[in-house]
């Protein structure tokens, strides 16, 4: 690639930087954005971000030396702080979000992708093949709680450990770093060909589509009350064809709806024996498979359940994790929450519950 930094190489008529930054700068939760180069490169990227929020300072001579001097410049009332490879163009603002909920809840946070290739070491020869289960290739951005992190590059930096990303000196501290999925797109700019392969991404067309799920159930004595795929000891169920589970059936119809392929009325009739007394899990599996069939993937779900009782916040997570398990998504792209209508109506009269949904779905335009 020449002397050109790489981030200041030109992708689709930009440097490849401005790429980089921008999911960071349409992000409300970014407080404050820091960005290391060298002493030589002060001036030209001061120049080219004119305008914008972004904190320049001089990095160091290795990676390692850069983060730590970045985190001295971390505003000390930030809680969180996100580390991103400058030469990694293509992070979605849903995977940077759903990083930056999961470092929040766990305090150290890696994107990762499983690693399905053969692994063989060695160097022109040979010498050993790798087990691949439970290899992962690891992305950024990694979300740290700040002083942890702050701990972590000190104690490395004191006793002279190196290492190739930020991770690996939190785990040292005996600190577990939690695995969220990453994106195959989050690709690195590492040699000359990568920038090929990133002029083609940056040319391909992502199609995008919405839907809107509506579902009602009366409740009834005599019946398991299942929410999100998950059974809540109440003194009613909600009655159907199947376990009555309303939350899940909004959510398929809501993908449903965002393909243009009807309702659940349709691909599981009421009338059909083989749909009697199933799991919605089930129902809303065979819809996520029709999803991948036609190409496309889930963004995000947001579930509204109206009901008056019983309470379902101690279920939450459990629901969202089922939910994300049967779209084959990670769980921070799933957010289900409830409210009651004030007594008003069949919920306020506890005759029954309602559940609404909104979807958003994408694929590589064809």
């Amino acid at each position: 690639m020449g002397n050109i930094p790489k981030i200041f190489l030109p992708l689709k008529g930009e440097p490849l930087i401005l790429h980089t930054l921008r999911p960071f700068l349409q992000n409300p939760f970014i407080q404050q954005i820091i960005l290391p180069v060298r002493r030589g490169d002060l001036e030209r990227a001061k120049s080219l971000l004119k305008g914008l929020p972004v904190e320049l300072i001089e990095g160091g001579k290795v990676r390692q030396e850069t983060v730590r001097l970045a985190l001295e410049r971390i505003d000390p009332s930030l809680e969180l702080v996100a580390i991103h490879d400058g030469a990694r163009p293509f992070l979605s603002p849903s995977l940077l979000q759903a990083c930056l909920k999961a470092g929040e809840r766990f305090g150290a946070v890696v994107p990762a992708l499983p690693i399905y290739e053969t692994i063989k070491r060695g160097e022109e020869w040979v010498e050993e093949t790798l087990p691949r289960e439970g290899l992962f290739a690891i992305q950024t951005p990694q979300v740290f709680r700040t002083e942890l992190l702050k701990t972590a590059h000190q104690k490395a930096w004191e006793e002279g450990f190196v290492a190739t990303d930020d991770a690996s000196l939190v785990e040292r501290m005996g600190v577990k770093v939690k695995i969220i999925r990453g994106e195959k797109e989050n690709i690195k700019i590492t040699e000359p060909e990568d920038l090929t392969i990133a002029e083609k991404l940056m040319s391909g067309k992502r199609e995008y589509r919405s839907g809107i799920g509506i579902d009602f159930h009366q409740l009834a004595k005599g019946r398991r009350l299942f929410l999100g795929g998950v059974e809540i000891s109440y003194e009613q169920g909600l009655l159907g064809h199947s376990d009555g589970d309303v939350l899940l059936h909004a959510i398929a119809d809501a993908i449903l709806g965002a393909m243009g392929l009807g309702d659940i009325g349709l691909h599981f009739p009421p009338d059909e024996p083989k749909w009697k007394d199933i799991s919605s899990l089930l129902i809303l599996s065979e819809t996520a498979k029709m999803t991948r069939e036609l190409g496309w993937e889930v963004e995000n779900v947001d579930c509204t359940l109206l009901a008056e009782e019983p309470k379902v916040a101690p279920y939450k997570e459990e629901m969202e994790r089922r939910v994300a398990e049967c779209l084959g998504i990670e769980k921070e792209r799933v957010n289900i929450k409830a409210t009651t209508t004030e007594g008003m109506g069949f919920v306020g009269r506890r005759e029954g519950m309602c559940a609404l949904c909104t979807v958003l779905l994408r694929r590589e335009a064809v």
